[in-house]
């Protein structure tokens, strides 16, 4: 379980009505919501004169600050939760925090891997109209709620610390993408590859500084000087991390007290014995290229509209100057007649430069909804999608499947296997399935698992669809015991399946 808190931007004052459209999609009719609540509100489940109420609330009480708390609470695959349990858990949250007699709305969404829970809370009390402060903490207080919870509901225990500076632990915001996306980030892979070697080099009292540039050329990586520090970055991207974020005795204040003023200009010429990711391919080029092409197109779109709309406000600026030069050289008006005609046109100009600015926006909306921003991960979704190999390789080398014993688990033994069923279905991460029986049976390549309760129907999807993809290859099962025993009875000569224990019969 992740949760976290959603922080607004310093200086916006935060709408609960604002927060709650997002939450509750109203720009795509509510397709990400699965199950909507609203609690301690006077209209039921309209959620308009709902969200008039709050948004009367956060009048009245006219706070300089945000009024509004916005948090997530994010579950894992293999974690089973009902509607009950959701109910539950948000509750326990509200509670912890000090809110539970605030007007609050909670929304399931359903449109990522992993099953969350959004809440927005409006602080303003319904009764005595006052802020009901947040309590000193509350990103540590949510942090504990989350340990305590995933222990009494059993449920996939998780990493729940703040990055601190002395312990060295990996920021929060990195952790987070690591324990759902399964991929290390730049720091951690760092951190496991190297940390164990840079601290046995400070053991040794004879070692060098060489010793240090030596040890991260064999990574590709090295040293170099950004601001006022040291960072340690990739000598081929653009990637780089703090270097006392990986050890604190790698910072330019530790290194410079031991080995004195360095020199980051020698280059190491070392055998590369690893390096962080993979080389780029030739789909990622033709992505980046995709993307300038957009991005010079877009640009184009932009210039040409900003060039016409500019025309047509200094058009109207010079009609109206001109409309009121006549007026003012008409000396046969009277004084007070001039100022109702001053008045008048003030307001017909105004009205004109709305129209202009109204059509101009449309025009803009066009020009952004047709070069919408295609991240690469959809990119590679639409062309695993009509059949592309290469997009299917990478998307199925990013994935990870669960090692958990109790999911239900078809496994092959030597490694992954590119070949695909049936038509599949790809989540907006990138993660493969297909759907069975209203069932979504994941393959991460090596795997085909079901994260919820099977049907007989979908285990025997499972086995025709492991059948096709591994052969004969060895495969190992894990699940259920009635999962286990089922697919045994069925295989019927179909799957190498291998013990994983002496306990298991074949």
């Amino acid at each position: 379980m992740i949760v976290k808190k959603i922080l607004k931007p310093k200086g916006i004052k935060g709408s609960f009505e604002g927060v709650a459209k997002y939450i509750l999609d109203t720009k795509n009719n509510g397709e990400k919501c699965e199950v909507t609540t609203f609690t301690n509100f006077s209209f039921g489940d309209d959620y308009k004169l709902n969200f008039k109420e709050a948004s009367s609330l956060q009048e009245i009480c006219n706070f300089k600050k945000n009024p509004t708390y916005h948090f997530v609470i994010s579950f894992d695959n293999s974690d089973k939760v009902d509607y009950k349990l959701f109910s539950k858990i948000e509750k326990e949250f509200i509670l912890a925090l000090g809110f539970s007699d605030c007007q609050r709305l909670s929304v399931i969404h359903n449109n990522t891997n992993n099953i969350h829970l959004h809440v927005v809370v409006n602080r303003v009390h319904p009764y005595t109209f006052k802020i009901v402060k947040e309590p000193f903490f509350d990103t540590n207080i949510l942090q504990n709620k989350a340990i305590e919870i995933e222990r009494q509901h059993k449920l996939k225990q998780t990493k729940h610390t703040t990055y601190n500076k002395t312990t060295g632990d990996v920021p929060k915001s990195i952790n987070d993408k690591e324990i759902h996306s399964g991929v290390l980030s730049f720091l951690s892979w760092i951190k496991n590859e190297l940390q164990q070697n840079i601290q046995n080099i400070f053991r040794d009292d004879k070692s060098t500084i060489d010793d240090i540039h030596v040890l991260f050329a064999r990574y590709n990586l090295e040293l170099r000087l950004r601001g006022n520090g040291f960072v340690v970055s990739d000598k081929t991207r653009k990637l780089f991390v703090k270097a006392s974020d990986v050890d604190k005795s790698i910072s330019k204040n530790a290194l410079e007290r031991r080995y004195g003023v360095l020199n980051l200009q020698q280059s190491y010429d070392v055998p590369i014995l690893k390096r962080y990711g993979q080389k780029n391919n030739a789909l990622w080029e033709e992505y980046i290229m995709l993307k300038n092409n957009e991005k010079s197109a877009k640009n184009q779109a932009r210039n040409k509209e900003k060039e016409e709309r500019l025309k047509d406000y200094a058009k109207l600026k010079d009609y109206y100057k001109n409309r009121r030069q006549s007026v003012k050289d008409n000396y046969q008006l009277e004084k007070k007649t001039k100022f109702i005609a001053y008045k008048i046109l003030s307001k017909e100009y105004i009205e004109d430069r709305n129209k202009i600015y109204t059509k101009y926006a449309s025009c803009r909306d066009t020009i952004y909804s047709r070069y919408k921003s295609v991240s690469y991960i959809d990119f590679l979704r639409n062309k695993a999608q009509n059949g592309d190999s290469k997009a299917i390789n990478i998307l199925l080398k990013k994935q990870q499947y669960d090692s958990n014993a109790n999911i239900n688990s078809i496994i092959a033994v030597n490694g992954k296997e590119v070949k695909l069923a049936l038509d599949v279905c790809i989540t907006k991460s990138g993660q493969i399935y297909y759907m069975i029986n209203d069932q979504k049976v994941f393959d991460s390549g090596n795997a085909i698992q079901v994260f919820s309760k099977c049907t007989k129907i979908t285990i025997s999807a499972m086995l025709d669809i492991a059948y096709n993809k591994f052969g004969m290859k060895p495969v190992t099962i894990s699940g259920t015991k009635e999962f286990k025993q089922y697919i045994i009875d069925n295989n019927n000569g179909k799957l190498n399946i291998i013990a994983k224990s002496q306990n298991m019969e074949v």
